[in-house]
């Protein structure tokens, strides 16, 4: 024989909220015995109030714009609040506990899914966001560098050794310019990084690295010429990507890198 289950018998359906007062409704219904249950619906906003007598109140809250669906107390407050905005639309359901409780149950499976979309979607966001300024910031780093690589070369200096140096006295600092684990790669005005380094630490090394580097060439190299060249590099790189330098803080780093007041 097939499950007998009861169904629920409307009593009052899409009443307006600007007209009924729920907390004064539930009192009510209580104080009478009543059991069923009353759904309260506002935009993106559903509540299932449970009523059985004088028991408490059971009520299940599915927020769909934030995806949140909770049970409680803390639940029971909010629709309080809310409801008494206008607008939303208030029923009354009398009875057919066993299928109001699956209807419930749908309800709270939707907005389970909705949930679970809405944080796969803000994590899909904020990982194509994270790789777009992880992308912008090493295309800035590799015009940076290649900017000082032009300029050694016009003073004659090996930029090649002098960075490679550089790099090995700072891989305690900085592991990732470290040449043995080949994490930094640099060539011809690209860089490549291989894991994940913070946008401060990034800066900070591959600034103090350079700052070494043009050291280098100058004093050992004796090629004091090629601050001048550095600065006037940067100058120009600094007009033509003040933006973005100055976005991940390279800005400041520019006359320490040069050795001088930028031309």
């Amino acid at each position: 024989m097939p499950e007998h289950r009861e169904t629920a018998r409307v009593v009052h359906e899409n009443l307006d909220t600007a007209y009924v007062n729920l907390g004064a409704l539930l009192r009510y219904l209580r104080a009478r015995d009543f059991v069923g249950r009353v759904h309260v619906e506002l935009d993106e906003y559903e509540v299932e109030i449970f009523v059985r007598g004088q028991e408490e109140l059971r009520v299940r809250e599915m927020d769909f714009a934030s995806g949140r669906v909770e049970e409680g107390a803390g639940a029971l407050q909010r629709v309080l609040v809310r409801a008494q905005e206008a607008g939303g639309l208030l029923s009354v359901y009398e009875g057919g506990e066993a299928a109001t409780d699956e209807a419930a149950e749908r309800r709270s499976a939707i907005a389970s899914e909705v949930s679970r979309q809405a944080v796969e979607q803000q994590a899909s966001i904020r990982v194509s966001e994270e790789e777009a300024e992880q992308r912008e910031l090493l295309e800035v780093s590799g015009e940076l560098l290649g900017a000082v690589e032009r300029a050694a070369a016009v003073a004659g200096g090996d930029f090649a050794s002098a960075l490679h140096r550089a790099r090995i006295g700072l891989a305690d600092d900085y592991p990732f310019l470290d040449p043995v684990q080949r994490r930094f790669e640099y060539r011809a005005g690209t860089v490549r990084l291989q894991g994940k380094v913070s946008t401060g630490l990034y800066v900070s090394g591959v600034s103090e690295a350079l700052r070494r580097a043009v050291e280098h060439i100058a004093t050992e190299g004796e090629r004091i010429g090629i601050r001048r060249d550095v600065a006037r590099e940067l100058s120009t790189l600094k007009r033509r990507r003040q933006t973005a330098l100055a976005r991940f803080k390279f800005t400041t780093q520019l006359e320490r890198i040069a050795g001088m007041k930028l031309l």
